[in-house]
């Protein structure tokens, strides 16, 4: 999921709620690009702006948080949970999708994709972990719950600007001198002026926007 602008999502209600959700073990995505802008709600769960549940190996990557309650956040499973939804449980047809719609335990599965190999015979105690790269957090009051790993070294968490254009008309461009690229070595321009709806023959008129 890429370079996409996230806003105004979210809700005290309930166990909470996420922009970004993925669902029963789903693993390997990749969130790269986007800006996030008061999005996401923990309510009385582990919710993020970006959440997990169950999953593994997800990569949340040059992405901009801003004035987030919990960027981002996962409901991790243990081994049992995990052997159940194997095994045909919490929702997951897997047994039917990995092993008769294809089958992952030969190739080209096992050689283009290797990490399938062993995925549904894991072992006992296997670490599950979401990563997260070069990302920018700003004002979030939380960083993170569950399995998601945050280095410091890799991330930079923030209370001043990182080098918006203009945030409080939410302009969130990065200038060329922004700080946020001597913090984070590698972190790269997101195309910000390209995000969102744009006139055209069928769209003839913008609704306004929230701030």
């Amino acid at each position: 999921m890429r370079y996409n602008y996230w806003h105004h999502i979210g809700s005290p209600m309930g166990h909470g709620n996420a922009a970004v959700y993925f669902d029963d073990g789903d693993g390997g995505d990749t969130v790269v690009g986007n800006v996030f802008y008061r999005c996401g709600d923990p309510g009385r769960g582990s919710f993020g702006t970006v959440f997990s549940h169950g999953g593994h190996d997800n990569l949340a990557e040059n992405n901009v948080f801003v004035e987030c309650k919990r960027a981002l956040g996962s409901a991790p499973w243990d081994d049992q949970r995990w052997k159940r939804a194997l095994e045909g449980g919490e929702g997951c047809d897997w047994q039917n999708r990995l092993l008769k719609e294809v089958d992952i335990t030969r190739p080209p599965y096992t050689t283009r994709y290797p990490s399938l190999i062993g995925f549904l015979n894991p072992r006992p105690g296997q670490a599950r972990i979401n990563h997260a790269v070069r990302n920018v957090l700003v004002s979030c009051a939380e960083v993170k719950s569950g399995n998601w790993q945050v280095k410091p070294e890799e991330n930079w968490v923030t209370e001043g600007d990182p080098g918006f254009v203009d945030a409080a008309k939410g302009d969130f461009r990065l200038r060329p001198d922004a700080e946020v690229f001597r913090r984070l070595p590698g972190f790269q321009p997101i195309p910000f002026e390209k995000m969102g709806l744009y006139l055209d023959a069928y769209r003839r008129t913008l609704p306004a926007e929230p701030r």
